[in-house]
């Protein structure tokens, strides 16, 4: 199911119209993660229409910062261990 919301979401995405700023100092695209939420929203809404949703997300912009990097700190994680003791 995930795996289809991700397609159906990128589809949608791929279709919307963002407006870029004539004077900006960055190009500006789709936010992806509010995209997924207005998908969804469409999707338990029987009285929302496509052109809507379209909007909504074409409202919910980021800007595109070329270069930007930033190093992901990956830490090993430990077992778990069970904090209950079995009875005999």
């Amino acid at each position: 199911m995930a795996l289809t919301a991700f397609n159906f979401t990128s589809r949608i995405v791929r279709d919307v119209a963002v407006r870029q700023p004539k004077d900006g100092v960055y190009a500006y695209t789709v936010n992806f993660k509010m995209a997924v939420a207005r998908c969804k929203e469409f999707l338990c809404d029987p009285d929302m229409t496509g052109g809507t949703v379209m909007l909504e997300i074409g409202r919910n912009t980021v800007p595109i910062r070329p270069g930007r990097k930033d190093e992901r700190n990956f830490r090993a994680k430990g077992f778990g261990w069970f904090a209950y003791r079995i009875a005999a």
